[in-house]
This record gives C-alpha cells, structure tokens and sequence, in this order.
C-alpha cells in the first residue's frame, strides 16, 4: 500500500547558494594569503641566497685583501732587509776604501750610506707586525749599528793618525769580516728564515681560501639552481597543472557536462576558484532541472485540459446511462457490471480532477496559525477512519505551541493526506508519533507510523509518478504534497526506519511566497 509523505528543506532552496557563497567568502582571505605566501616563501628564499652569495664574497674579497697586503707586507719586508744588506756591504767598501786606498770621497759616501742605512731601517720599522719580527730586526739592528761603528772608528783612527796598514787589515779581517758582519749575517739569516716561514704561511691561507670561496660560490650555484628546479615544480604542481585541469573542466562543463567536478589542488586561489566552478556547475544543473520541468509542466498545462475535457464529456453520458438502465429487476451480475461502470467513472472522474488541481498554479494565502492546531483539524476529519483501525496518537512537542504564517486550507489539504497514508500503513491497535518544534525560524514536524515501510522512497527527481498502490488511489498525492510545501517556500524529505516511515515537515516560520 503506497503512502506519501514530505520534507520541506528550505535550506536547499534559498540556503544552499547563500552557504555556497559564505564558503566561498571564507576562502577568499585564505586564498589570497596563499599566493602571497608562495611568492614572498620563493622571494625569501631567493633574497637569502644572494644575501648569503654577497656576505661570502664581502667576507672572501675582504679576507683575500687581508692575506694579499699581508703577502705584500713581507715581500716589502724582505726586500727591505735585502736592500739593507746590500747598503751595509757599501760601507763596509766605503771604509776599505778610505783606510786602505786612501780614496777621497769614500767618507762621504759612508756617511750617505750610513745615513740611507737609517732610513731603511726607519722603514723596517714599520713593517714589522709580529713579536718575533721585532726580536728579529732588534738583532738585525745591533750587528748593523756594530759593523757601522766600528767603520767610523777606523775612518777617525785613519784621520787623526798615520795609518798602520797590518792593523788596519786586521781590523778589517777580524773585526768586520769575521766578527760584525759574520753576526749581522746570523740576524739577517734568521729574518730571511722568518719572511720565508711568514711568506710561505699567507700563500697557504691563499690556497685555502681559494678553495673555500670556491666552494662557497659553487655552494650557492647548486642552490641557486636547486631553489629555480624547486621553484619551478612548485609553480607547476601548485598552479599550471591545476589551472590547465580548471580550463580542462570549464571546456568540459561548456559542452554540456554539467555533472563534471574540478579537481580542488593547487594553491588557495585555485582551489577557490574550483569551489565556485563546482558551485557554477550544481546550480545550472539545477537550473537545467528546473527548466525540463517547467517545459514538461507547460506541456501538461496545456495538454491535460484538452485530454480531460475529452474524457468527461463521454465519461458523463457512460455514467448516467449505467444509471439509467440499473434497475432491481435486472439480474444480479448485470448490476454488479453497472456499479462496476459507475465506480470506475467516479474514479476517472476524480483523477481527472486532481490533475487538473496539480497542474494549476498555486497562490498561497498565508496568514499566522498554530501548528498544532491545524494538525487536530486534520486528526478530527481522520477520526473515523482513526477508530476504525484502533490506532493511538502520541504527540510530541504539544505543550509549546509553533506558529508559522502559511494558506491553511492548502496545508490542511496536505497534512489529511499526509496523516491518511500514516493512518493506512499502521497496523491495527498501532501507533502513530506526531513531534512539532521550531529552530531558528524553521518549522518542523514529524509523522512516523509503524508500517512496513516504503519499497522505495518518493524523491525530488521523481516529480510526477501518478501510480498508487491503494484501491482509490491516483498517484497525485506526494506531489501535490510536494507542490504545496513548496509554494511555501520548501521542499520533501523521507526517512525509511526498520519499524515504519517518518515524514519530516520542514517549514520556514516566515512564509516565502513562491508560485507553484
């Protein structure tokens, strides 16, 4: 035995696209901080690694400056002490010179040469850095003073008095050759020694340094190009690929595959705008549903009067005829042909009817009742029908009335039959649950019998089924039912229980005038 009931989810009318978009505007900051993100994450990345590039040249061209002055400082050194040598072996053959060939000019030239010798060792003086090159030219500095002492003596010696050519010789060969100058030669051997270690030591930290900056700067080559391949799979894997599968999708739904989703990836910004693609699609299938129906209501709209006002004229004449001719003196199976004819003419007669009322638009007249209260009228036109089959009504949510602003005589219309197909599908001394409350200025109220539930329930798509399993049915029940609720702004929901069916009314308190 069918039965119809109905759900008025006023969310999935008006709602569902306001949810949608509520969605969609949630995700907008996410989605633009998202590509900012990635950009400033690659700009980051990009700024430290010439940052780090910079900071390593600064510091190796500054190093390298460091180590090539301090190469050139002992180059400057050495060459100072070698020049200083060659100056002392002047005066050394100045003073011969004087002492022993009587030359003329060799005092003056000592005395330019001894004076020279100061110098450079003015200049040594600031060269030298370290302690043990200080030791070293004090050293260097006492062998000098020493052999240029004793020349002066001689040259004065040579002066004040006739020279004596044997002393003078070995003076010269034991004083100066083999006693000054052998010690001078001992100071400077020992800074040779330390201008070759020094020299020898800034050219290893010159090897090393080549070779760290070198590795350094081949270091931020390799990351260089490891943060463009990584760069690169990011902004393909994040946003071509899903915005070549997007522009995929939109050539899809624009052939007509409105039932095709977009692949959310990619960053925020793609997943958004595959959010309102996908949300695009839903509503103009929607909208391509709602057009096939309203093209198929057009054409019953029109098609149905023709076809009902050729049923019911002929349909007249065959029952008035049966009338006529059934009389109590025919045989008995011929008046049971003639109720049969009269029946089955009724029948026609009242499924004509309601089609006719289906198909006409609906026009609510809405106005504030309770609840409640329009549910007992329904129960009080059923109570018959109610004590027939001994049935108990259980109420749930009396004690608080519900308001709601809607066309009572349209509801009354639904809620009969509603509570009829209840009444019908309960067995005998069964139970019937009503449940009516109110959230957030929607209505609701349950029906659930205890039958043997429905083979299959009624659904939105199924808009005009026109079959019914009862004796006097006509199959326009549910969605005159449906149409009713959704003149108010609604829409039909079934629920399939182990121990029967709950039919939910979901309507919204504030009546929205919707012509059906």
């Amino acid at each position: 035995m069918s039965r119809f009931s109905f759900n008025v989810n006023l969310s999935s009318l008006r709602q569902a696209p306001a949810a949608t978009q509520s969605e969609v505007a949630r995700a907008i900051p996410a989605a633009s901080g998202s590509m900012r993100r990635l950009q400033i994450q690659l700009s980051l990345s990009n700024f430290a690694l010439v940052f780090l590039t910079s900071v390593l040249g600064v510091v190796g061209l500054g190093l390298y400056d460091r180590v090539s002055s301090e190469n050139l400082r002992v180059a400057d050194l050495s060459t100072e002490v070698q020049s200083m040598r060659s100056n002392l072996y002047r005066q050394v053959k100045e003073v011969i010179d004087d002492v022993l060939l009587g030359d003329p000019e060799a005092v003056q030239q000592f005395a330019q040469l001894s004076a020279a010798g100061d110098d450079q060792f003015a200049r040594l003086t600031t060269l030298l850095r370290t302690a043990e090159e200080q030791r070293a030219a004090s050293d260097l500095r006492l062998a000098y003073v020493e052999v240029r002492e004793l020349g002066d003596r001689m040259i004065r010696e040579a002066r004040e008095s006739p020279p004596d050519r044997s002393e003078q010789q070995r003076v010269l060969h034991t004083g100066i050759e083999h006693g000054s100058l052998q010690r001078y030669e001992r100071a400077l051997v020992a800074m040779r020694d330390i201008v070759a270690h020094e020299r020898a030591e800034r050219g290893h930290q010159l090897l090393v340094l080549k070779r760290w900056v070198g590795a350094g700067l081949l270091l931020s080559l390799v990351c260089g190009f490891a943060l463009l391949a990584l760069s690169s799979e990011l902004l393909h894997r994040r946003f071509a690929r899903p915005l070549s599968d997007v522009l995929a999708s939109i050539r899809r739904i624009s052939q007509g595959q409105l039932e095709h989703r977009v692949t959310d990836s990619g960053v925020a910004e793609i997943r958004e705008l595959a959010l309102g693609i996908n949300t695009m699609s839903s509503e103009l299938s929607a909208s391509r549903l709602k057009l096939v129906h309203a093209e198929k209501q057009a054409m019953l709209g029109s098609l149905v009067p023709v076809v009902a006002h050729n049923i019911r004229n002929p349909l007249a004449s065959i029952r008035a005829t049966a009338q006529i001719i059934d009389a109590p003196a025919l045989p008995a199976d011929v008046r049971e042909g003639l109720h049969d004819i009269i029946s089955a003419s009724d029948r026609l007669e009242s499924w004509t009817h309601s089609l006719l009322s289906y198909l006409n638009p609906l026009q609510p007249n809405c106005q504030w009742v309770t609840l409640q209260t329009v549910v007992e009228t329904c129960l009080g036109l059923l109570s018959a029908r109610t004590a027939e089959r001994e049935l108990s009504i259980r109420r749930m949510g009396w004690d608080a009335p519900v308001r709601v602003e809607a066309d009572v005589a349209l509801v009354e219309q639904a809620l009969t039959g509603l509570l009829m197909n209840a009444i019908e599908a309960s067995p005998v001394r069964g139970q019937v649950t009503l449940a009516a409350d109110t959230d957030g200025g929607i209505v609701r109220l349950s029906i659930r019998d205890q039958g043997s539930g429905m083979a299959v329930l009624p659904s939105a798509s199924r808009r005009l089924t026109m079959r019914s399993t009862k004796p006097q049915g006509n199959g326009l029940g549910i969605p005159f039912c449906r149409k009713v609720c959704e003149g108010h702004g609604g829409q039909l929901n079934f629920v399939g229980h182990a121990d029967g069916t709950e039919v939910i009314v979901t309507l919204p308190q504030k009546a929205v005038h919707l012509a059906t």
